[in-house]
């Protein structure tokens, strides 16, 4: 069942380092304006391909121009990053940006039923089309396929991509694995002069989003 468009809430993870120069910025910017010293904890064979794979509806152009969240917390990229020992969970914070809040700043913007680069996957640019994806799959942490369903994995990495940069003012919560996390984050953001941003510690059991970390 879709949440109502005031509770759905856009997922960005990245390492905690990458807060303080997020912060002096003033916005996420997209791939194409990376910032210097920025921590990537990506794919970087997916991110190259997405370089190239053409948004083939309006207002188009290539992934690589937009800032990509996801509808949903707990990701395959999620356990992919942590499974690889690379980062430890503890580093990955979650940038939550409401809906409405991409709304209300007429940002463009496009978004699909999962993963972008799948054959089978729908693309859409508006809100009416929300219903379009599975919400129960989007926001489960348990998105293994099965024998009866065997493109859960792909509905679960539904995207939401803003064509251009996206103002921090947007964040409204930032979720930590521990409390540690969460104390230097708050530090971090009362020293940027964003105290408005709440501060979340691995909640656990929300109504749509149950779980934030493996």
């Amino acid at each position: 069942m879709q949440p109502p468009l005031e509770k759905i809430l856009l997922f960005r993870i990245t390492h905690i380092e990458n807060l303080a120069l997020l912060a002096q910025y003033g916005s996420i910017p997209p791939p194409t304006h990376q910032l210097e010293g920025y921590k990537f904890i990506g794919d970087k064979d997916l991110t190259q391909r997405r370089r190239e794979r053409k948004v083939p509806i309006d207002p188009g152009g290539k992934i690589h121009e937009y800032v990509a969240f996801y509808l949903g917390p707990c990701t395959p990229m999620l356990y992919q990053i942590t499974r690889q020992g690379k980062v430890q969970p503890e580093e990955i914070i979650y940038l939550c940006v409401p809906f409405l809040e991409i709304e209300q700043l007429q940002l463009r913007y496009v978004f699909t039923d999962g993963h972008s680069h799948a054959h089978l996957t729908s693309w859409y640019n508006d809100k009416k089309d929300l219903d379009k994806l599975d919400w129960e799959v989007v926001c489960t942490s348990d998105w293994r396929n099965t024998e009866d369903d065997p493109d859960r994995k792909r509905r679960k990495q539904a995207e939401f991509l803003v064509k251009g940069e996206v103002p921090l003012s947007s964040v409204k919560y930032i979720v930590t694995h521990n409390q540690h996390i969460a104390r230097q984050v708050e530090k971090m953001l009362n020293e940027f002069g964003l105290p408005s941003i709440k501060v979340y510690c691995n909640p656990k059991g929300g109504k749509f989003y149950r779980k934030f970390y493996f």
